[in-house]
């Protein structure tokens, strides 16, 4: 437990993901922050492999917004689109809900930014709560970047120790040139997200 929370001390500095110009995302190594995951968000994870959730069946159409995840008021109506239309964005949302010590902003970049269509930065307050910056340029697709950057915090929620899947074979975490990390887990729930979202 003490070693536990040496861990976090050090961890206290920021976590930046990110999202390059080609599909999929990078983000850097897990917290060590794990919150309880609702039943009706099971995760299939097969052998090593960082699992991504199972739909056995629909979450409830009646689920809102989480409280602690706040996007720019010109993106409400997507954000309700979003919740309306796809079960997958219903789950992350029910997931981020059962995180109260956990707060997600989002924000939008200067379309001219030339750096990644999304970004991440995870930093953990004083008082242990973890705030997540999201950053998203608008010439992107915002649905399908919004839910890859959750899938990430969410994967930081589940402590997922991305360096040590990345050491080993299919388990759909790889270590990216810059010390950060990509998963198939995130790249699998933005893509879901985005068709369920605009219903096709």
């Amino acid at each position: 437990m003490h070693g536990d929370r040496s861990a976090l001390a050090v961890a206290s500095a920021a976590i930046v993901l990110s999202v390059a110009g080609v599909p999929g995302l990078a983000q850097s190594n897990a917290v060590r922050w794990r919150t309880t995951a609702l039943p009706e968000l099971t995760l299939d994870v097969a052998s090593n492999a960082v699992g991504v959730y199972a739909e056995p069946y629909a979450a409830s159409d009646g689920v809102d917004a989480p409280p602690n995840l706040t996007v720019p008021s010109t993106y409400r109506k997507t954000l309700e689109l979003m919740l309306e239309r796809s079960p997958m964005f219903r789950r992350q949302c029910l997931r981020l809900a059962s995180a109260p010590q956990l707060t997600v902003v989002v924000r939008m970049l200067h379309p001219s930014d030339s750096g990644p269509r999304a970004r991440t930065a995870i930093k953990r307050e004083d008082d242990d709560r973890l705030v997540a910056t999201v950053h998203i340029n608008p010439l992107g697709d915002f649905m399908e970047l919004l839910a890859h950057e959750l899938e990430h915090v969410i994967e930081q929620l589940d402590g997922i120790d991305l360096a040590a899947k990345a050491s080993l074979a299919r388990t759909g975490v790889r270590s990216c040139a810059d010390g950060t990390f990509e998963t198939s887990r995130a790249v699998r729930v933005g893509s879901v997200v985005a068709v369920q979202a605009r219903g096709r």
